[in-house]
């Protein structure tokens, strides 16, 4: 007997949970693979890839993966075409994140009894969240433990093609289930909600940050009831642990005027992230390797996923451009593939009149465990007595129970027990030197703008009295869009 998408045999989790500690088990994340529902994964393949050709999709995945690593913004899509690539190379991932998220959540509102009887979930994908919420909880048909009882609204901000798609598939996996209202805006401040997830909302346009994080913190906490919890999810990168900081400081300012919200994960204090330098900048100065707190979870390949990276566009990493590369691989399948993906993200779970318990003063692991011969080291933040990143030893010395549990921890997991050894990290981070250094950067971009006013004003007094032309018009376009922009 298989344990459902979990991925693992359930004699196996068996026999792994019952040689640890209680506690251990109780702070772990999900083991195994996630594995995507069958239903939603068949009519992605039979209904939405199936009717372009795949190497058409393949094209425009290639494209967006290329565009998302250069200015760290998702594609905006309108085309029948550009609105299934991106489900093809973003809802996989996004699913994965959201399940593994919400599926931590769930065994924290199990013990406190809590259950959401109203959700909004938002995202650019097709209803993602609340379909990784409907498998969480799809064990029980007869909606009495279910979340969103009374309503569950998802919000698809990708355009109307994306709305379709959303409908289709929410359609075929709620046959036996509560129904989700799809709508395409945000609700206004006066609709409330028990539980609202946000994928990818909160920053769209790094040049905005943080105004834009600001803006939508501030539309979304007043829409939760008075016992409300609020999930944000964003990629694993420094933009994305530069934006689960910011909402976690404007959270625990609002804490300071109404004192009933509480941090619930990843690290449940309230205080600033660590690791946080409040400028995104600094991530792309050379030589800098700074550090930022961020999980990764592994999720199998559906047969569409298969397929789709099967192809020579994306048989090797999606920005390679060696055409001679490509044409050797004719006939190869994927030499570079795998049946799973790993998925990097971050998130934050904030709760309003949600009462803490003790497993919200144990520490994150927050990098993977390293197992030395006789003795494990354990990156972990820490939530008491103070907020700080330190590296746990833990010998086979201190304990034979807690080093056996040790050497099975994971990165994500909650660290219940104490370690015989910690040593606190810092950062080799000079801040003083990365502010000279974006001082320095700014003034650049300042002459180098200044510049480029200068060159255009002289093109333009060029122009003065001089007979129209198709090359004149596209040079007075140019100009008048530098000056408008």
């Amino acid at each position: 007997m298989s344990l459902g998408r979990y991925g693992l045999n359930l004699n196996q989790v068996r026999c792994i949970s019952s040689r640890l500690l209680p506690e251990t088990v109780r702070g772990q994340m999900l083991r195994g693979q996630i594995k995507l529902n069958p239903i939603v994964a068949d009519v992605i393949n039979d209904n939405i890839m199936s009717n372009h050709l795949p190497n058409n999709i393949r094209r425009h995945m290639q494209h967006m993966y290329i565009k998302l690593r250069e200015n760290e913004m998702f594609p905006q899509v309108k085309t029948t075409l550009e609105t299934d690539s991106f489900i093809g190379a973003f809802f996989l991932r996004d699913y994965g994140a959201t399940y593994q998220v919400l599926n931590e959540l769930k065994r924290r509102l199990d013990e406190s009894g809590i259950i959401p009887q109203s959700v909004l979930e938002v995202s650019h994908s097709p209803g993602v969240g609340m379909i990784a919420m409907n498998d969480l909880l799809s064990v029980d048909k007869s909606g009495k433990n279910l979340w969103g009882k009374k309503r569950k609204d998802s919000v698809v901000l990708g355009g109307n093609e994306m709305v379709q798609r959303a409908k289709l598939l929410l359609t075929k996996q709620e046959e036996d289930n509560i129904k989700t209202r799809i709508i395409s805006s945000v609700p206004g401040t006066t609709q409330k909600y028990d539980l609202i997830i946000l994928n990818h909302q909160l920053l769209r346009d790094p040049k905005r940050y943080p105004y834009e994080i600001d803006s939508q913190i501030s539309h979304y906490l007043p829409m939760l009831n008075e016992q409300g919890i609020i999930v944000i999810l964003e990629r694993g990168t420094p933009t994305g642990a530069e934006t689960i900081g910011r909402a976690r400081e404007l959270i625990i300012r609002d804490n300071e005027v109404c004192q009933d919200w509480n941090i619930i994960a990843p690290c449940s204090h309230m205080g600033r992230d660590p690791l946080q330098l409040n400028n995104l900048n600094y991530y792309k100065m050379k030589g800098n390797k700074l550090k930022f707190i961020s999980f990764q979870k592994m999720i199998q390949r559906p047969r569409y996923s298969l397929e789709l990276k099967r192809g020579k566009l994306l048989s090797l990493p999606w920005d390679n451009t060696n055409r001679k590369k490509l044409l050797q691989l004719r006939g190869k399948g994927r030499p570079e593939g795998t049946d799973h993906e790993l998925i990097n993200y971050t998130y934050l779970i904030a709760g309003k009149n949600v009462s803490p318990n003790e497993i919200d003063h144990w520490p994150r692991i927050v990098s993977p465990p390293i197992k030395k011969k006789g003795h494990v080291i354990l990156n972990v933040c820490t939530v008491e007595p103070e907020v700080k990143i330190e590296n746990w030893i833990i010998p086979k010395s201190f304990s034979k129970e807690v080093y056996h549990d040790a050497r099975k921890a994971q990165w994500g997991d909650l660290w219940p027990h104490d370690a015989k050894s910690k040593i606190p990290i810092r950062q080799k981070t000079d801040l003083m030197a990365l502010k000279a250094m974006e001082r320095e950067r700014v003034k650049q971009l300042r002459r180098e703008e200044k510049g480029k006013d200068k060159l255009m004003r002289r093109q333009l007094s060029s122009l003065d009295g001089v007979e129209v032309t198709p090359e004149n018009i596209t040079q007075m376009s140019k100009i008048y869009n530098h000056f408008n922009k």
